[in-house]
């Protein structure tokens, strides 16, 4: 499920990532951090027509701008499982000091994830070592427990 909200900060404009996109690949930037379908660690399923839906850009511009953003380092796509993950998402949608609680949802969905076999997950538990996750420990994450439940 889905989250109700989502933070997409104002520094959003001024981040050297931003500054190098064109107008076409801000609009999905923008998009892939407020989609509907979006996950605070940012990886999800989300096939290119729906963005294209969603967007109003067209499969040729969708599939330009998805190679321009990974060669920005702002984003990754797996076509085959039409899975996308925005690499900062974390960033801005988890607390820089999380507590147990939001430590817990990050757990929880890179679970699901991992069981799913979904892609990135491993680059994602490198890329935030800060969350001081690592595939084994979120094996165990279903039973773990906290006294902010």
């Amino acid at each position: 499920m889905a989250s109700r909200f989502c933070k997409l900060r104002p520094s959003f404009w001024h981040t050297k990532k931003t500054i190098q996109m064109d107008s076409r690949s801000k609009l999905l930037a923008i998009y892939l951090m407020t989609s509907p379908s979006f996950q605070m660690v940012g990886i999800y399923h989300i096939p290119k027509v729906t963005m294209q839906a969603h967007t109003g850009l067209s499969a040729d511009e969708i599939d330009q701008c998805i190679d321009f953003l990974e060669t920005i380092d702002f984003m990754r796509y797996d076509s085959d499982q039409q899975v996308v993950w925005v690499v900062d998402m974390a960033t801005t949608q988890v607390a820089d000091n999380p507590n147990t609680k939001q430590l817990k949802g990050v757990r929880n969905e890179l679970a699901r994830l991992s069981e799913e076999e979904s892609p990135f997950v491993e680059e994602w538990i490198e890329y935030h070592s800060r969350f001081g996750l690592s595939l084994d420990n979120i094996e165990n994450c279903r039973n773990w427990e906290t006294d902010d439940a």
